[in-house]
């Protein structure tokens, strides 16, 4: 029985190993643009980001918030298959819009 359970640990690593890299793209390669650096560039969409949980906004500095505001936008460019985002919005009560943006390199 331990054998199986041991089994099944190491199967589900490695599927959750395998599964993480199923995005296009990468983190890496989304950078944070200024509307005048968007030349060669096409829309490709919005996303639009909390950090707002059910109990309400954590308790971070503001700072924090608006890093991981920008943390989520990347995630949501690369799901539209962009690589540039644009700040729509300023931070609000832990949320903030992004523009995507596909870029030629």
């Amino acid at each position: 029985m331990r054998n199986q359970l041991k089994g099944c640990g190491t199967a589900a690593m490695f599927f959750l190993t395998a599964c993480s890299g199923g995005l296009p793209g990468s983190a890496g390669e989304v950078r944070l643009r200024t509307t005048e650096q968007l030349q060669g560039c096409e829309n490709v969409g919005a996303t639009h980001v909390s950090v707002v949980d059910k109990l309400g906004q954590p308790d971070w500095s503001p700072d924090r918030v608006a890093d991981e505001l920008q943390k989520l936008a990347i995630n949501g460019a690369i799901q539209l298959g962009g690589n540039a985002i644009v700040e729509m919005t300023e931070v609000f009560e832990g949320t903030q819009s992004f523009a995507v943006f596909s870029c030629s390199p």
